[in-house]
Formats: structure tokens, C-alpha cells, sequence
């Protein structure tokens, strides 16, 4: 019965401290908590696929591709996502992988590698439609 009352009395302690280093932070820069909130994607329509290439590892299902977006990006985080499809145009899954920042410049090109985990039907995935968000 000791154990489980101190075990209880550190859980609480320790969630209550968690809880305050939050409402610090909140605090004292509330404008980026609320940043942070407020990502909301927008496809990026001068995005442009310039060469793309996928393989099957184990479960994976890996896209590595090189892209290229002609407008100026004006984004603060950006998302490449890739919607695989089988051959009558059936969803079979949605991957996504994080674009450093700085790579992502108006008329230069980048390469990205996107993974896919858990793909199960790979020979059936016939179209990959790969699209930019931007996060602000």
C-alpha cells in the first residue's frame, strides 16, 4: 500500500510540474504557443515534380524523388505528402515527411526521401501523386 501511494504522489508531482513548465512557457511567449496552434497547411501550387523513383524495403514502401517549386515560398515549415493509388485509382495510403526549411528555395531544385511503413499491397500500387504544403 506504500508503494502505491508514493507512486501515486510522484505521478501527481510530476504532472503537476509539467503542467506549470507549460503555462510558463504560454506565459512568456504566448505568441508562438499560438503559432503553433494555428499550422494549417496550403498545397503549394508552383510546386513541380522533377524526377521520381520508388522501391519496396521489407514493409516500407520508400519514394525518393527531386522537386522543384517556381514561386517564391513564403512558409515557415513545409510537408511533402505522397498519396499512393492502385491501378482503378483507389486510395491505399497517404505518407508524408517533414522539408527542411532551407531547402525549400524559389527555382532550386531539392530531393526528399519519403517513407511509407506498414505498406502491405505494394504490387498493386500503380499512381503517386506527390504534392508541397506549406505550414504557417
Amino acid at each position: 500500500m506504500e508503494n502505491l501511494k508514493n507512486g501515486f504522489l510522484w505521478g501527481l508531482g510530476f504532472g503537476l510540474s509539467i503542467t506549470i513548465i507549460i503555462l510558463i512557457a504560454q506565459y512568456l511567449n504566448p505568441n508562438e504557443y499560438e503559432k503553433m496552434q494555428d499550422y494549417t497547411p496550403t498545397k503549394i501550387e508552383s510546386f513541380k515534380v522533377i524526377s521520381k523513383v520508388s522501391r519496396v524495403e521489407g514493409s516500407n514502401f520508400i519514394i525518393a524523388g527531386e522537386y522543384k517549386v517556381t514561386g517564391s515560398p513564403e512558409f515557415e515549415r513545409y510537408r511533402v505528402d505522397a498519396v499512393i493509388r492502385n491501378e482503378k485509382g483507389i486510395f491505399q495510403q497517404q505518407c508524408s515527411s517533414d522539408v527542411d526549411n532551407h531547402s525549400v528555395e524559389a527555382e532550386k531544385n531539392f530531393t526528399k526521401v519519403i517513407v511509407c511503413r506498414d505498406f502491405s499491397d505494394v504490387d498493386s500500387a500503380s499512381s503517386i501523386e506527390i504534392n508541397l504544403f506549406g505550414l504557417k
